[in-house]
């Protein structure tokens, strides 16, 4: 399918509260729905370190994408996101309340085919403002704006996803958040996906693809007090585990990529 041209439009907004997250991996809540959102403006919060050398200012520089921070406008916040994510109770806001991070997601427009993004790491920079207005003859409506920092997640480093409708991860994309490696453009020559599935399991690559034809080698490393059970690799569908997996190393070798490569992994904890 044909890129866009143009984007426009903003609708099917959606959060996502983050129910566990640190290096060894995010859970997510459901995504609930946020109705009447009226515009998003993000900035990228990117940062840059120059080294003055040989009587050049900036002789050598390195920039790291720390994310990005603006605003979001929605009519009014869903009772949802007061709950969720402002851990407000019964309509009442506790100042002893830590508010939670969360995903964000939203679809847009284009001249060609719709898009989707997903923010997998939000956090409010402060709570919403309170803003009500005295009904006149010009009348005008309250809206809710609520400032908002999205940051790399802490596992894997990846800040946001963005997909099309031609995407297989665009049909379901509001069903769950999901994962970095859910990202796969359709028809992308000479690559196939790698989808991980882990719990309690880092693995060491962290990509979406591989090369067809290429070697692929991944090492698979339990969470501190658990042991790796349960080890599935398949490639183009058919299981391949009992060569490609030394249970010994955690290393999985696959020696010619001919398919797309399905890694599911679980730990125990030990006892």
């Amino acid at each position: 399918m044909s890129r866009n041209k143009i984007k426009y439009g903003i609708k099917n907004a959606h959060v996502a509260k983050i129910i566990s997250g640190d290096a060894n991996g995010y859970t997510y809540g459901t995504p609930f729905a946020c109705p009447g959102m009226k515009s998003v403006s993000l900035n990228n919060s990117m940062s840059t370190a120059n080294v003055p050398a040989d009587d050049i200012d900036d002789y050598a520089s390195q920039s790291v994408n720390n994310g990005y921070e603006g605003t979001v406008e929605i009519v009014v916040l869903p009772k949802e996101f007061e709950e969720q994510i402002l851990n407000d109770s019964n309509g009442v806001e506790d100042s002893d309340a830590k508010m939670s991070e969360f995903a964000f997601m939203f679809e847009f427009d284009g001249d060609v085919n719709k898009g989707r993004s997903c923010l997998w790491r939000c956090a409010l920079t402060q709570r919403p403002s309170i803003v009500h207005n005295t009904k006149s003859s010009n009348f005008s409506v309250d809206t809710d704006t609520i400032n908002i920092k999205s940051m790399p997640r802490l596992d894997n480093r990846k800040v946001k996803g963005k997909c099309y409708e031609d995407w297989d991860v665009y049909a379901n994309f509001f069903n769950a958040v999901p994962a970095p490696s859910d990202f796969v453009e359709p028809d992308a020559p000479g690559y196939y996906s790698v989808t991980q599935t882990l719990s309690h399991v880092t693995s060491s690559f962290t990509g979406s693809q591989a090369a067809s034809g290429s070697a692929f080698t991944a090492t698979l490393t339990e969470q501190i007090g658990h042991t790796i059970g349960t080890v599935t690799v398949t490639m183009g569908g058919t299981d391949v585990t009992s060569t490609a997996y030394d249970d010994e190393t955690g290393v999985i070798t696959i020696a010619e990529v001919t398919g797309a490569i399905v890694i599911t992994a679980s730990a125990t904890a030990d006892t």
